[in-house]
């Protein structure tokens, strides 16, 4: 599969021997981690055989730091196998499909950027990764994973709630817009209240389509404006488009761009193990085809004021 890849994607062979070489050392990573494992095993039915507790502890006590090492250097062959997967194999896919690609995996968007968009609560903790901005058709995005969660505690226990976590997509507009507008899918309750980043000018209103009311509860700073954007066409396109993903949406008309949350509990362009084969190609294939499909069914490369 590599070197169909190799063909397609015209890597080097100094890439492909990287890539190669790094998954090796993954894979005999994880043989040193299971020979520590079986050696604790041994350790531990040892006291019952020779019934020696010390020999217990000891056997034990070096398996648990070998194991640990073990673990620590699978992590960082896996970190840097992931990193020159993303770097040769996402980054060559990318390139493929959109032009002008700019692919930092170990970037995302910042706090501060999702925060002053308004669309979900800021917890205590946060991050973001697999930073792409490209061109499609003309139109210009970013786009990355994004996990907002808020961890309280009462002294006793620790609970973690998740607000949010999946892609967060931002398109450029053609045509520019002075107001300030939320459209929230009404999948579940969490997702229908606004927040108050706007204060009183952020108010809540319907438009005449009923059905559209119904699967979406929508907020603004200026009405008018709202109804020029969101024509009935349009909004055929955003229902067309939310049915199709399946998943809980808010979209957020800002500063000229339009921001799309899709909270799906996923990480986009996630390498899953350690091989590379026609299930994975697949699945980038379709988080790339998502892209895609945000910018070709909600039209964002035409004029959507007319």
């Amino acid at each position: 599969m590599i070197y169909k890849l190799q063909e397609r994607l015209k890597l080097t062979d100094a890439e492909i021997e990287q890539i190669k070489t790094e998954q090796e050392a993954v894979a005999f990573s994880k043989i040193i981690i299971l020979i520590v494992a079986v050696i604790a095993i041994f350790a531990f039915v040892g006291q019952f055989v020779f019934n020696s507790f010390g020999a217990l502890f000891f056997g034990v006590f070096i398996s648990l730091i070998f194991l640990g090492i073990g673990f620590f250097l699978y992590n960082q062959k896996k970190k840097a196998f992931s990193l020159s997967v993303k770097k040769y194999i996402i980054g060559g896919l990318f390139e493929e499909q959109f032009s002008n690609v700019i692919y930092q995996p170990e970037k995302g968007l910042s706090q501060q950027f999702i925060k002053d968009s308004g669309l979900y609560p800021m917890g205590n903790i946060f991050e973001s990764d697999d930073l792409l901005s490209a061109t499609y058709k003309n139109v210009g995005f970013i786009q990355s994973d994004v996990l907002i969660q808020d961890e309280t505690s009462d002294g006793e226990t620790t609970t973690t709630t998740t607000l949010f976590h999946g892609r967060w997509l931002v398109c450029d507009f053609i045509k520019e817009f002075e107001g300030y507008h939320q459209i929230r899918t009404n999948r579940f309750f969490k997702n229908r209240k606004p927040f108050k980043f706007f204060g009183d000018k952020l108010k809540q209103f319907e438009f005449e389509n009923k059905q559209f009311n119904k699967k979406f509860t929508t907020y603004t700073t200026d009405q008018k404006e709202a109804f020029y954007l969101i024509n009935p066409g349009y909004m055929q396109r955003l229902e067309n488009f939310v049915e199709y993903i399946g998943e809980n949406i808010v979209f957020g008309f800002i500063n000229n761009k339009l921001h799309v949350a899709i909270y799906n509990n996923k990480d986009a362009f996630e390498l899953k193990g350690n091989k590379i084969n026609e299930e994975f190609i697949t699945r980038i294939d379709e988080d790339i085809k998502l892209i895609k499909l945000i910018i070709d069914e909600l039209d964002l490369e035409l004029d959507i004021f007319r």
